[in-house]
């Protein structure tokens, strides 16, 4: 386990669909951002080559609603791979209760 970055990748191809690619990740609350940011840049780097659509999920433990340098890196990051900004966090109520 490294302390920055924990991730798993899928490729998912089903029938009568489009492959794309499921990029889970953890970010330890402790753990270096700017590390983070630099193994996960590594990372897209290396699979973006195949233009699959991809999606990313996870905690990455940023407070995206306070305007912080980890929060802005977050929306910086995304930005670089074309992926939407992150404005809220998103929470499935029926998979994890509200309190």
């Amino acid at each position: 386990m490294d302390d920055s970055l924990e991730l798993l990748h899928l490729d998912i191809n089903l029938r009568k669909s489009l492959p794309l690619q499921l990029v889970i990740t953890y970010r330890p609350p402790a753990g270096s951002f700017d590390t983070f940011r630099t193994k996960i840049s590594n990372y897209l780097n290396n699979i973006n080559y195949c233009n699959l659509p991809t999606i990313i999920m996870g905690d990455l433990n940023v407070n995206i609603l306070k305007n912080s340098p980890a929060s802005t890196g977050l929306n910086q990051l995304l930005k670089l791979y074309n992926f939407p900004s992150a404005k809220a966090p998103q929470l499935v109520p029926e998979v994890l209760p509200l309190p």
